[in-house]
């Protein structure tokens, strides 16, 4: 799906950040929170700090 999704620029500023995010709270709803999930959460802060695929 993503590479069909950048091959036409159909989604100029394609990131997964929203998603990722939401699946991981998704999983902590169902199994509570983890390590995981938590270093993901980090993760995505820091990149949406830093602008990271941001145009």
């Amino acid at each position: 799906m993503r590479a069909a999704l950048n091959v036409t620029d159909r989604v100029p500023d394609l990131r997964d950040h929203d998603s990722l995010s939401s699946f991981c709270n998704l999983v902590e709803e169902v199994t509570g929170p983890n390590e995981h999930t938590a270093r993901l959460h980090t993760l995505i802060r820091e990149e949406d700090n830093e602008g990271v695929g941001v145009t």
